[in-house]
């Protein structure tokens, strides 16, 4: 068996143990660079909730914000430690 969670999953051609091919091996999780992950930085996929939509690159969980442009409300439109605030 594959017991290493860096690889999991057996390979059926070569009956070797890898890491995950795609996001359906991964129970609901996100396959990132053959890991599954909580969610995706490329596309934050796996970031379903509207007030957190951001995946956290490097950290892989899910934020209000990572940048300025990440808040949108019109209202608080500086990111500051993950969290839309309003300018001052």
């Amino acid at each position: 068996g594959c017991f290493d969670p860096e690889a999991p999953f057996c390979d059926a051609g070569s009956f070797e143990c890898r890491g995950c091919l795609d996001d359906a091996e991964c129970n609901g999780e996100q396959c990132v660079n053959e890991v599954c992950l909580p969610c995706d930085p490329v596309d934050n996929e796996g970031c379903d909730d509207p007030g957190q939509p951001v995946c956290l690159d490097g950290d892989f969980f899910c934020v209000e914000c990572v940048q300025d442009a990440d808040c949108v409300d019109g209202i608080n439109t500086i990111c500051n430690a993950n969290i839309c605030e309003e300018a001052i």
